[in-house]
């Protein structure tokens, strides 16, 4: 799987993608009885949330709460964590650029060579 480069098609993705995963989060809902929230983020930076019953209400939970389900979770931990997994990501995006830079340079290096050597 590779990151789509062309806006317009990149944004009907997203679309798409995120309709899929909010309505296997629903059904994840209806079948198990589980509670879900999710924060989405398009690639303008809009937020787009899906919870059953309530988003907010979760988010809430889990940013106030402690029980002896989650440990020590904490608003504190729960930061930690967005901005270890946010890291991660820029990172990955790094690399990936790394990664394409190289690979074109090898295209003008191949094409460089075959123009030489006909």
């Amino acid at each position: 799987m590779k990151r789509v480069e062309h806006e317009a098609k990149r944004e009907v993705t997203f679309s798409k993608r995120k309709k899929g995963l909010f309505n296997k989060a629903s059904e994840l809902c209806e079948l198990c009885g589980v509670e879900v929230a999710l924060i989405l983020f398009s690639p303008h930076l809009k937020p787009f949330t899906f919870g059953h019953p309530d988003a907010n209400k979760i988010l809430q939970r889990c940013l106030t709460e402690r029980d002896d389900h989650s440990p020590g979770l904490t608003r504190r931990n729960v930061f930690h964590r967005i901005n270890g997994v946010r890291e991660k990501h820029n990172e990955s995006l790094k690399r990936l650029e790394e990664e394409e830079k190289k690979s074109k340079n090898k295209k003008k290096w191949y094409f460089y060579w075959r123009v030489l050597v006909g």
